[in-house]
């Protein structure tokens, strides 16, 4: 299994709206990403660590693989 890159919390919102993810609203440093019935909350931030992008990407119903 390859390795998650590094990214950051701009990145990963670039990448779920090109995924059809639309914005909803921010709380705080929070920004909430609405597909269909699932919501995803993302922190404003410059690297998200490893372990939550994986868990962002698991909610969000996106394999590692194609997430490439």
């Amino acid at each position: 299994m390859s390795k998650l890159p590094v990214v950051s919390s701009r990145d990963l919102i670039k990448y779920l709206v090109g995924k059809g993810f639309r914005y909803q609203h921010t709380k705080g440093s929070h920004h909430v990403y609405k597909l269909n019935n699932m919501l995803l909350t993302i922190p404003e931030r410059r690297e998200i660590g490893k372990g939550l992008l994986k868990a962002i990407l698991e909610e969000a119903g996106i394999s590692r693989a194609a997430g490439r």
